[in-house]
């Protein structure tokens, strides 16, 4: 029969201390900010001292160890929410609160992927102040722009953020590609202009040494028709003052590109006809063509590998934007050239 009663006591006492740790607890944090440790936050009472004091008076009726386990309870929430917003809030700027995320994102975009290692407290704290006067100077602006300026960012804001989406999408979606040995040398000997091979002519000039005059013209035109004929045109040359001769190459620098066009239509050994340059007339005859080799393969295979990359998520886009629009209903509502369909 004792320890019945016994029980009974320890259940009635252990009932009065949930009850008044859970009423006074909810009575004091009925704003759920007590103005201890969190300044930046408002609350109904005009100081700590008299949340403390309202605390107290409750407690009184309590036993002693209902006291103890209430207060500490209560202190342990105190801190606890207090903490909360200590770790995730670093500022706020006319309440509008600068976040711990934020600041990482900055940070990444600042040091890169794997520069954010060496991130110092001091190069944080800068960081932090750089994202405070952002937001300083983004509130003033969007108080001050008119309705046409903010329509345009939320525009970009907007589209930047469905880029983002896009990408995070196909990084889950589209899938990691590794090009192939067998495409990689596909790719290499498809495409040698891209790694430094070179098509080089070898070619001699026949042209007047001058723009010449109108009355002397058709004996100049004369001399060149016959000149493709004749296999040494640098005797030709060295005989008549108005010609002169030269033997050139294309990969030159002071080589011209409308001759080098002339070029690719000729074959070795072939002439070709007068053309004009700067006013003078001349005539080519290529002598040989040769191709110069790409860089060697091991020089290029990182470019090779990003090109294939590139080709095949362009591929893999079209498909999953194909994929995705057969299940969406798109209607265009306008025109975009702006010209009627009729």
């Amino acid at each position: 029969m004792k320890r019945y009663i016994e029980n009974n006591q320890a259940v009635e006492t252990t009932g009065k201390i949930f009850s008044y740790s859970v009423f006074f607890i909810l009575r004091a944090f009925a704003p759920r900010q007590l103005l201890l440790r969190c300044p930046t936050y408002r609350h109904p009472w005009l100081s700590s001292r008299e949340a403390f004091l309202f605390f107290c008076s409750g407690c009184i009726r309590a036993s002693s160890e209902a006291v103890f386990l209430s207060l500490a309870l209560f202190v342990a929430l105190l801190l606890q929410s207090c903490d909360s917003h200590d770790k995730n809030v670093l500022a706020t700027v006319n309440g509008s609160p600068v976040t711990r995320a934020e600041l990482d994102v900055m940070i990444g975009r600042m040091f890169g992927e794997h520069g954010t290692t060496h991130i110092t407290p001091e190069i944080e704290q800068k960081a932090l102040e750089s994202l405070v006067m952002a937001r300083a100077i983004a509130g003033r602006e969007r108080n001050q722009a008119d309705a046409e300026t903010l329509a345009a960012i939320d525009a970009k804001t907007a589209r930047y953020r469905e880029e983002l989406l896009v990408e995070a999408y196909l990084k889950a979606h589209a899938g990691a590609y590794v090009p192939s040995e067998h495409d990689i040398n596909a790719y290499y000997k498809a495409h040698p202009g891209l790694f430094g091979s070179e098509t080089v002519y070898s070619y001699e000039l026949l042209a007047s040494a001058a723009k010449p005059a109108p009355e002397r013209l058709p004996a100049v035109l004369k001399v060149l028709t016959d000149a493709g004929k004749q296999a040494d045109w640098r005797r030709l040359a060295a005989a008549n003052k108005e010609l002169i001769w030269l033997q050139k190459r294309s990969d030159k620098p002071a080589a011209d590109d409308r001759l080098t066009g002339v070029l690719k239509q000729l074959a070795a050994g072939d002439v070709s006809d007068i053309v004009y340059l700067a006013g003078k007339p001349q005539r080519l005859r290529l002598l040989e063509v040769e191709t110069t080799p790409p860089k060697p393969l091991d020089d290029v295979r990182v470019a090779i590998n990003r090109s294939l990359a590139a080709r095949h998520l362009q591929h893999g886009i079209r498909e999953i934007a194909d994929e995705i629009l057969k299940d969406t209903d798109v209607v265009y509502l306008n025109n975009v050239s702006g010209k009627s369909d009729e």
